[in-house]
């Protein structure tokens, strides 16, 4: 048996012996240290059009899209400490059951009418909001803001200072499949903070800054991309194209897919912007990399004079020159003093930290407020879901226009075309009278997929004839045999052959050729953060699909492909099936008897977002009216919800459930194949 294996694995490996496929996915993974070019427009025209995708992109990361109902804020609020110049009250409002705001609010005491307001994320202090260091004193900011006649709200990050009820590191695993994690907890937390900000009958909406330092300029830049509320925007050290932020309050699953800091950044244009950098940090670059790009954007709308720089010669801080060109800078659009004019920090006491804290006697609940989070926001896009699912024509576009781009980011933003595909041939092999070519399928995105490609007899396929990319998670070698020592082909792919199919079998990313030659090793970047840079290993198995399924039309004369799919490589078909053309279909086996879990979503298919979106149900009423057959125990009430969406384009028959098996060396489901 084992020199038969041998005799397989050599007729249909396109390296034998074993080598690693050149897939540039194997060797070189994005992180957070990457070095990205700055991005360049041409146009605004151009800009305009990126910046509605990158738009959509960080909502769909952040688990809010479509952005949830935010009605207005209940907040509670302590009591008022009058101070010099200053008051100060604390505040507290949940934004959801179990998730919390809590900080501080600081008015001027002098005058009246409507004030501008400056919101003050924090980043990784010790102490966070409250931190009072040589290199950060939070407090000491806000005074100065409300002194200077502005109101200043700074409030927690997610597991710091008064909001303990999380821990700060959420997500990863299962979270990830329903978009839950900190990142999109704190940015959602931010939205809820500037809703209560403008509807303060003292702040004038018109003019709201933001300024944060490290990780608060993260929330600084993504809040500001967002939310056009802000209308002025300070990050502080955070602006680099070579460091993206190093927590998972920074990064998320699909988050930085194809971008980075500095085109987020850009997104604030042609709206009033200061970069503070420093030159003991990864924004040491910032005067002659970052800032002549910003520059050139914002030229773009006639405005490269809104952009402001200040670097300050010292590691890694806000400290008070660093604060000092923050006053600055709003002072000049808040206050109207001339540009460039300095304004100092006043050195003032900084009131007591039981007048700071919100909760000195009660904080919001610690056990179990995260697994009440997390069971809230799927119960919540679960409703989302069902809300949105189409029950008339008239819904269907509106339903794809929400969950697809979803789909798209999830799979890692996959071309929609495939005008870079080569294909290489690696000779050819001889299986009783049928005939099959070696292939390596290549494309820009540095993607090397092995596969064989096996025609009928004759060569030539009809016009009625479609062609078949045939799916194993094991990969091809799993629809062959041999006897006695001799390979053969396997039931299933012989009986597509005689049928009249051409047959594509490949090894999908990090299965056959690839699991041989690298031991299941992956990919070699171990980071946290690797999946808000690059698709995970089930995403790029689904774009595989995608780039064979055109490979197979351009050898075929671009005839439409059909997917067959066996095993757990069904759940990659189905995501590859609606984006694919009209024509395409599917004949696939149902991998469990009934539904697939969680956990086997986890296992089998890791997409993010898939399970926010409704997970394989709502892939199959995607692919509507693509043809779509089952093999196996489907469960009914999922097979009645995609039908009743196959009845809106009236094809209710062409997504069907077949008893029986459809595997490798199951041959007497294959007639139903044709």
């Amino acid at each position: 048996m084992e020199n038969a294996d041998q005799a397989v694995l050599a007729a249909t490996s396109v390296s034998w012996p074993p080598a690693p496929p050149a897939d540039l996915r194997c060797q070189a993974t994005l992180h957070t240290d990457t070095v990205f070019e700055p991005p360049a427009f041409q146009s605004l025209e151009e800009w305009e059009h990126r910046k509605v995708v990158l738009r959509q992109q960080v909502l769909i990361a952040s688990g809010l899209w479509p952005v949830p109902e935010r009605p207005p804020v209940s907040a509670s609020f302590g009591r008022v400490h009058v101070f010099d110049g200053y008051s100060l009250q604390s505040v507290a409002f949940e934004t959801r059951a179990g998730l919390w705001v809590t900080g501080n609010l600081y008015r001027p005491v002098a005058g009246r009418g409507l004030r501008p307001a400056i919101l003050n994320p924090h980043g990784h202090w010790p102490d966070g909001r409250l931190e009072q260091s040589d290199r950060c004193n939070a407090p000491a900011r806000c005074i100065q803001f409300a002194r200077h006649g502005y109101i200043a709200f700074a409030w927690d990050m997610i597991g710091y200072g008064d909001n303990l009820g999380l821990p700060h590191r959420i997500g990863g695993g299962g979270d990830w499949l329903w978009g839950f994690h900190t990142f999109g907890l704190q940015l959602w937390n931010g939205l809820r903070t500037l809703d209560f900000i403008a509807g303060l009958p003292d702040v004038d909406p018109q003019r709201i800054g933001c300024v944060g330092e490290s990780g608060g300029a993260t929330q600084t830049l993504f809040l500001s991309a967002i939310d056009e509320r802000i209308g002025y925007v300070a990050p502080v050290v955070m602006v680099s194209s070579h460091f993206q932020g190093g927590c998972v309050c920074e990064n998320a699953p699909g988050l930085r897919i194809g971008t980075q800091n500095l085109e987020i950044a850009m997104m604030s244009a042609p709206r009033p912007m200061l970069v503070v950098s420093a030159t003991g940090d990864w924004t040491a670059n910032t005067p002659r990399v970052e800032l002549p790009a910003l520059q050139t954007l914002y030229g773009l709308y006639g405005a490269a004079d809104r952009v402001h720089h200040h670097q300050v010669d010292a590691p890694h801080n806000f400290n008070q020159e660093s604060r000092e060109a923050v006053y600055t800078f709003f002072s000049h659009y808040f206050r109207g003093t001339a540009a460039g004019q300095w304004v100092r920090e006043e050195v003032l006491d900084v009131p007591s930290g039981e007048q700071l804290t919100v909760f000195p006697s009660r904080r919001p609940p610690v056990v179990g407020a995260d697994t009440l989070l997390r069971e809230t926001h799927k119960k919540h896009w679960r409703e989302v879901v069902a809300q949105h699912w189409p029950r008339s024509t008239a819904e269907l576009l509106d339903f794809s226009d929400i969950v697809q781009p979803a789909l798209r980011l999830a799979l890692g933003q996959p071309p929609t075309e495939w005008s870079q595909l080569h294909i290489v041939s690696r000779g050819d092999v001889d299986f009783a009278q049928r005939r099959g070519t070696k292939l390596m399928l290549h494309h820009s995105d540095g993607s090397a997929v092995p596969a064989l490609y096996v025609v009928p007899t004759p060569t030539s396929v009809g016009p009625n004839e479609a062609p078949v990319v045939l799916l194993s998670e094991a990969g091809k070698s799993a629809f062959f045999t041999s006897r006695d020592g001799i390979p053969a082909l396997g039931p299933l792919v012989a009986r597509l052959l005689a049928r009249g199919h051409a047959v594509m079998l490949p090894d999908l990313f990090l299965t056959g050729e690839f699991e041989r030659a690298f031991a299941r090793l992956g990919r070699g970047n171990p980071s946290p953060h690797l999946l808000a840079f690059n698709p995970s290993d089930d995403a790029l198995r689904v774009r595989d699909i995608l780039l064979c399924a055109a490979a197979t039309s351009k050898l075929t004369g671009s005839l439409t492909p059909r997917l067959v799919a066996t095993g757990w490589s069904t759940p990659w078909a189905i995501a590859a099936l609606p984006l694919l053309g009209e024509h395409s279909s599917l004949d696939a086996a149902w991998p469990v008897d009934g539904a697939i879990s969680e956990k086997q979503m986890l296992e089998h298919c890791a997409l993010p977002d898939i399970l926010r979106i409704g997970g394989i149900e709502t892939l199959l009423a995607l692919a509507a009216p693509r043809r779509v057959r089952l093999y196996g125990k489907v469960p009914a009430p999922l097979l009645e919800r995609v039908r009743a969406v196959y009845a809106l384009h009236e094809q209710p028959q062409a997504c069907t459930a077949i008893p029986g098996a459809l595997s490798p060396d199951a041959p007497e489901q294959a007639g139903e194949l044709v």
